[in-house]
Formats: structure tokens, C-alpha cells, sequence
């Protein structure tokens, strides 16, 4: 495959997020959306994990890129178009022999 954007994540990163996301949930119930980066937190429960959000660093004009939490409604906002239905796996039709 090249060419194509490939989409993936180091097993280590799933790891640290499913223990980090287990966490919040014993502890809050739900993992709150982070909401985007120029308007407050909405704290509606997360539907989505970004890899490689980038958000505002710690001091003036830093960029933080790590994993972020969002909402359907925000993340809609971000992509542009709703981000659809994500099947665990689904199969497409090849190229006729």
C-alpha cells in the first residue's frame, strides 16, 4: 500500500489509553469530551479518541500533540461532516479478475 494515508497507533499508546480511560470511568463514570480548543470543556460524555489531537502547550505559542477525547458534536466540528459509523471491520469489493 503506498501512496495512501495509513492510520495507526503504537499498541504501547492503546494500552496507556484503555488503563487511563478505565480510570476515569471507575472514577467519573464517563471520560468528558475535551470540547475544542477555543471554547470551554463541554463535559458531554466522549464517543471518539484522536491519536494526535493538537492542542494549546503550556506556555504561550506551545503545541501539544497527544490523544484527546471527544464528543460526536465536536468532533463533527472539527472534521467538517459527521464522522459516520466505525464497524470493528468490514470488507470491501476488489477489483474484478
Amino acid at each position: 500500500m503506498r501512496g495512501g494515508e495509513i492510520n495507526y497507533v503504537h499498541i504501547d499508546m492503546l494500552r496507556l489509553q484503555a488503563q487511563l480511560l478505565q480510570e476515569i470511568e471507575e472514577r467519573r463514570g464517563f471520560v468528558p469530551c475535551e470540547g475544542l480548543e477555543y471554547s470551554a470543556p463541554c463535559e458531554a460524555p466522549a464517543e471518539y479518541m484522536v491519536a494526535d489531537a493538537t492542542r494549546p502547550g503550556g506556555g504561550g505559542s506551545e503545541i501539544e500533540i497527544r490523544p484527546a477525547w471527544f464528543c460526536r458534536t465536536h468532533l463533527s466540528e472539527l472534521l467538517g461532516r459527521d464522522p459516520g459509523e466505525q464497524p470493528l471491520s468490514r470488507r470491501i469489493e476488489g477489483p474484478e479478475k
